[in-house]
């Protein structure tokens, strides 16, 4: 199975393969080396080439065997001598990486050197996804032209519809479960439909980006507007951290909402002067920092203590159970603290046990919107009018035509909580 990090190396790469002028890609095999020392070598090596990617507006994928990949636009040789030199120095002392160096690093012009590049980092992913690069479909491309008619009609139009949530819940098993925020992120799939039908609006990486920046200026908008019923307990965005620093979000914390925001990975180590003064915005305004869609490979090689967030979102995957997964995410909760913690996409009673063991006591996905959805469809007078699966589908929205099916709003919106006897 492909890993988040992995994934989206590949989703690059499709894009990259339309436009692939001037675009340099390093690899960097780390999983070669070999004794003892070799996981902490690793450490290192991750961490010096987390410091050298902002500088030189690289992006950096880790993979799941410890090899890393760098891509960036128009490298000099300077530069990339200097990634090279950098993490080599931290590695000039194991002996196996003095006789096999040259073979660790290999530089690659994806211009003309992309089937070369897929060949060889085959090995570190799945094989078959690197060959079959997936082309999406036959929309049209997204372009800068078409992105600022796309960004003009969306300052115009109501997308509140498209706005989805998702709770997390504390959750100690056998004595409690209370809902404590919910996660609102907007449907792409519906924005799609509403804004431009025939254009992919996700397929060129960088021109997204500046699209989902424009859609937090919307969310900025909508959020006080929201009912105060709709925003119990408390919310959470998924946003960036140009997003932050914009005077539209200083407009937006004039205003009383509290929010948690969610930062993504990519985006902190891309951005890390800018996510520290985000994050010194957000606190000192009485707003919390999510660390967002952490996964296994990223829990190997980055220190999330360094970000001082005030949560953690780790991805729940059934290889935590194994020995060294659960060595990893043991040491980050003594590291940070437990109750920092959210396990995400927990769908199963089996990361409820092991967050439980841990400490954690938040949890997110599958298994905490059944719950809701239960308690709602059971203590709602017209529960039997609609599915399970209609009344959770409707608990995620916050208006609109599906929404409004419902026969009692009020039991909809709201949360179960449960002591003792859960």
């Amino acid at each position: 199975m492909i890993i988040n990090k992995e994934k989206q190396l590949i989703d690059t790469l499709a894009r990259v393969e339309k436009s692939p002028k001037g675009i340099i890609a390093i690899f960097i095999a780390l999983s070669k080396l070999k004794g003892k020392s070799k996981n902490v070598n690793l450490n290192f090596a991750y961490k010096v080439a987390l410091n050298i990617s902002p500088i030189l507006q690289t992006t950096l994928f880790s993979l799941g065997k410890g090899d890393i990949v760098l891509i960036g636009r128009n490298l000099s040789l300077t530069a990339i001598d200097d990634i090279i030199q950098k993490i080599s120095n931290v590695l000039d002392k194991d002996m196996y990486f003095q006789k096999e160096r040259r073979s660790l690093f290999k530089t690659y012009n994806l211009e003309f050197e992309m089937p070369i590049f897929k060949s060889d980092i085959a090995n570190s992913i799945n094989n078959a996804l690197v060959k079959n690069i997936p082309n999406n479909d036959t929309k049209q491309d997204l372009s800068p032209e078409i992105l600022n008619n796309i960004i003009r009609k969306l300052k115009e139009q109501n997308i509140s519809e498209t706005i989805r949530r998702q709770a997390v819940a504390k959750i100690i098993k056998g004595k409690k479960f209370e809902i404590v925020f919910k996660e609102y992120f907007l449907s792409i799939k519906h924005l799609n439909e509403i804004l431009y039908k025939n254009v992919n609006l996700t397929e060129n990486f960088w021109l997204f980006k500046h699209f989902t920046e424009s859609l937090d200026l919307k969310m900025f908008e909508i959020i006080p507007k929201l009912n105060e019923n709709i925003k119990k307990p408390k919310i959470s965005l998924n946003l960036n951290i140009n997003s932050v620093l914009s005077p539209e979000f200083i407009q937006f914390m004039k205003g009383k909402d509290k929010i948690i925001a969610e930062f993504q990975t990519t985006d902190i180590l891309n951005n890390f002067s800018g996510y520290l003064k985000a994050k010194e915005i957000l606190n000192k305004n009485g707003h919390k920092v999510l660390i967002d869609c952490v996964n296994i490979s990223e829990l190997e090689f980055v220190d999330l203590d360094l970000f001082k967030p005030n949560y953690v979102k780790i991805l729940w995957n059934e290889e935590f159970l194994e020995n060294r997964k659960h060595t990893l995410i043991k040491e980050l909760a003594f590291k940070i603290g437990g109750k920092k913690i959210i396990l995400s996409r927990a769908d199963s009673d089996k990361a409820l046990t092991f967050g439980n063991a841990l400490g954690i006591e938040l949890f997110q996905g599958y298994y905490v919107d059944n719950i809701n959805a239960v308690f709602s469809k059971t203590n709602c007078k017209f529960g039997s009018k609609c599915s399970l699966a209609e009344c959770a589908e409707r608990k995620r929205e916050i208006e609109g035509e599906n929404r409004n099916k419902c026969f009692n709003l009020n039991m909809l919106d709201k949360d179960p909580s449960f002591k003792n006897n859960f």
